[in-house]
């Protein structure tokens, strides 16, 4: 029989279409799109002579390449298979599968092999997918297993209130700075766990602004997964950045996203880029900010994050806001401060020059360069390697 690969490919994107409808804060991989990318487990994949007809979701408690949750489409038959899949050689999940059996065995699910995907399996029964029904029911399958599924692995965590004083306390500091409107913009601190490799994460919920939140309205999530750990309302779609964020970024401890009116309106009215023009821009934010044109839509949709995450600790969104990263929330704060002064301050040269008929004199390119590179030894003396060997290692 011949495969029907444009078949197998649209049954895919139908069915990524109906998760996201499902579960809009899930964090979704699909295989199609990540067929050609040259990430070291998509590559090992091809070699072994693994398709990509499959859409899936983090177990969480583990990589998502070590532990996930997906459905797989035959593009022979485009019947496909809802099941529970673990990476072989992956030990560091044994204690999680652990926690599995009794899903396992509820759910009537079947143990295979899959020699090309170098996976254990669990699976439901094949279902035809060739109809959009037959879609919605996978789907709901799948949903349905990956709530039952999480729920003994991602355990409830014991909620530390020093954690959740310190969020409050920084949010009354961005509250102050006029940078919240409405109930709208957040903050996400990562706090480490035993049984979970990226940490959890503490935010606000959604429906209460920074300003009106008490310590009630704080909720803990897990990093990979949208999974409430502790509290019962869920968190509003921003936070599906800020936990890619956390998941891409392991030195990042804290993300602050506030919607700030001089940037919205800067970029707004035709800026392309934010112009250094202070010395303690580029040593606050050790990277250049990076512009995310208005049409990505980052928070319904993180992919586009993990090609640019890595060199730039903020984020401008055209039309949306800022997005900044710290390793301590502190850090978070001050980048934040920094970055929408610097923005205020190319709104006052390029006024200020207009009047004057003068051009606005940024810093040089090279010079710029030069601050970003040495960034850590000028904001955090005591982690220069040269006046402390025995530190300074971490990433700025």
């Amino acid at each position: 029989m011949r495969s029907d690969l444009d078949g197998a490919a649209r049954v895919c994107e139908a069915a990524r279409l109906e998760l996201r409808r499902l579960s809009p804060a899930e964090t979704i991989f699909f295989g199609p799109e990540l067929a050609g990318r040259d990430e070291p487990e998509v590559a090992r994949l091809r070699a072994r002579g693994a398709h990509f007809f499959w859409v899936a979701v983090p177990l969480g408690g583990a990589p998502f390449w070590d532990a996930h949750i997906g459905l797989v489409v035959d593009p022979t038959t485009l019947d496909g298979v809802v099941g529970i899949h673990r990476r072989r050689g992956a030990e560091e999940t044994g204690r999680l599968f652990t926690r599995l059996e009794a899903v396992l065995e509820s759910r009537g699910l079947a143990h295979y092999i899959s020699e090309a995907a170098d996976e254990e399996q669990w699976n439901r029964a094949a279902r035809a997918l060739s109809a959009p029904s037959g879609v919605a029911e996978a789907c709901r399958e799948l949903v349905a297993l990956v709530e039952a599924a999480r729920r003994p692995i991602v355990s409830r965590v014991v909620f530390e209130e020093r954690v959740a004083s310190e969020l409050l306390r920084y949010a009354r500091m961005v509250v102050a700075r006029g940078y919240v409107h409405n109930s709208l913009g957040n903050i996400a601190v990562r706090v480490p766990h035993p049984d979970l490799p990226h940490g959890v994460a503490y935010t606000k919920h959604a429906e209460v602004s920074l300003e009106e939140m008490t310590i009630d309205n704080v909720v803990v999530t897990d990093i990979p997964t949208p999974a409430l750990l502790h509290g019962h309302v869920p968190t509003s779609v921003g936070h599906n950045l800020n936990r890619e964020i956390l998941r891409l970024r392991p030195d990042i401890g804290a993300v602050i996203h506030a919607h700030h009116d001089e940037t919205i309106a800067f970029f707004a009215a035709g800026a392309g880029a934010v112009r250094v023009l202070s010395l303690e821009f580029p040593y606050v934010m050790a990277m250049p900010p990076h512009v995310v044109p208005s049409h990505l839509d980052v928070e319904n949709d993180v992919r586009p994050i993990a090609d640019l995450i890595a060199h730039t600790n903020s984020l401008i969104m055209e039309n949306h806001g800022v997005t900044t990263l710290g390793r301590s929330l502190s850090e978070a704060y001050h980048r934040l401060n920094t970055l929408t002064s610097e923005v205020r301050r190319n709104v006052m040269a390029e006024q200020l020059a207009a009047i004057r008929g003068h051009d606005v004199h940024a810093l040089a390119p090279d010079a710029v360069d030069w601050m970003y590179r040495y960034a850590e030894s000028v904001i955090y003396p005591s982690r220069d390697t040269t006046r402390r060997p025995e530190g300074g290692d971490r990433r700025a």
